[in-house]
């Protein structure tokens, strides 16, 4: 796929368009255009339910479950995509997403990871450390919070509540990644909720991220952790946040 993608009729245009440009001398810029945005494959993941782990290809595998995880992820696309086309589609699957979110948290407002296919949690939740997806879950909360202007008044009511129940937990945090995914969520949240605690645990929580930084960092190695792994964007992410927060 990645060998062939070269070929396709809008990739062999460039091609041409760029040739063109160069033997006309041509002082014109080309225009890229994205093409449409269609919802076909995550509607298929979704179920009534929330959105499945994983597809086989192009076929949702109902066996992989639901995890918080993705459930947020989608509700951030979601209400992204809501805010530019205003489709009713994109509200009516992000609040099944949200619907997933509340339904996972646990009585004193942190939240579990993994579902089955039947619904029912699995004992995954208690093998793995949970944090970066309680991480993932305030940034969703928090980014849909940050639109709250433009949704229903009940989608913003319940992620409030559920916010409001997971967001005093956030000291506790201590992984790099969960701390950036919360500092997200705490910036979005900041921008319609002037508040100064969250203000405040926006320093901290970027104190702490630093403070990793000064740890594991040296004149050869310029970073947050001692090794690479997934989603590293979002530790250099979260203090460009930070510091537009204060």
């Amino acid at each position: 796929y990645a060998f062939t993608h070269e070929t396709t009729w809008e990739n062999i245009a460039l091609k041409y368009a760029f040739l063109f440009a160069e033997v006309t001398e041509s002082k014109g810029k080309l225009r890229f255009n994205f093409p449409p945005l269609k919802l076909d494959h995550i509607k298929e993941l979704t179920t009534d339910y929330g959105i499945l782990q994983f597809s086989k290809f192009s076929q949702p595998d109902l066996s992989s479950g639901y995890t918080l995880d993705d459930n947020a992820r989608a509700l951030i696309d979601m209400v992204m995509y809501y805010d530019t086309s205003s489709d009713p589609i994109a509200l009516d699957l992000a609040k099944i997403y949200l619907n997933f979110i509340t339904e996972i948290q646990r009585e004193d407002g942190r939240f579990d990871n993994y579902k089955d296919s039947n619904r029912q949690l699995t004992k995954q939740n208690e093998l793995v450390n949970l944090e970066d997806s309680n991480g993932r879950a305030l940034w969703s909360l928090g980014f849909l919070l940050s639109y709250q202007k433009n949704l229903p008044i009940d989608l913003v009511q319940q992620a409030q509540k559920t916010w409001d129940k997971a967001v005093v937990h956030i000291n506790a945090v201590t992984s790099p990644r969960a701390i950036a995914y919360t500092l997200k969520g705490l910036y979005y949240y900041y921008q319609v909720n002037k508040e100064v605690k969250i203000k405040t645990a926006i320093i901290l929580l970027a104190d702490k991220l630093l403070n990793h930084y000064h740890i594991n960092s040296d004149d050869d190695w310029c970073w947050y952790e001692d090794y690479m792994t997934y989603a590293n964007n979002v530790l250099p992410e979260a203090m460009l946040f930070s510091f537009l927060a204060t």
